[in-house]
């Protein structure tokens, strides 16, 4: 249910009139802490574990280096892929 509420944050926005004072990146910089808060709540919610445990299990406690490196990787193969 929580992940449903993610989803449709971008739509309910749009009905309450809020896209109009959001604009550009600071609404996706929004909606991605919306969706974090969130998703560690619902992690918190249901498996009863503390804060730590839920960041742990986002793999948001994980050193900064390693994830930018497999994300440079994982974004050059996609962007090679796409330009054949």
């Amino acid at each position: 249910m929580v992940f449903v509420i993610c989803i449709c944050i971008g739509d309910l926005t749009r009905l309450a009139g809020l896209r109009r004072i959001l604009h550009g990146w600071i609404w996706v910089a929004v909606a991605n802490l919306f969706q974090i808060i969130l998703s560690v709540s619902a992690i918190v919610a249901a498996h009863a574990v503390k804060l730590k445990g839920a960041f742990g299990e986002l793999g948001l406690r994980a050193p900064i280096g390693r994830t930018c490196l497999v994300s440079c990787i994982a974004g050059r193969d996609c962007a090679f892929g796409y330009q054949r």
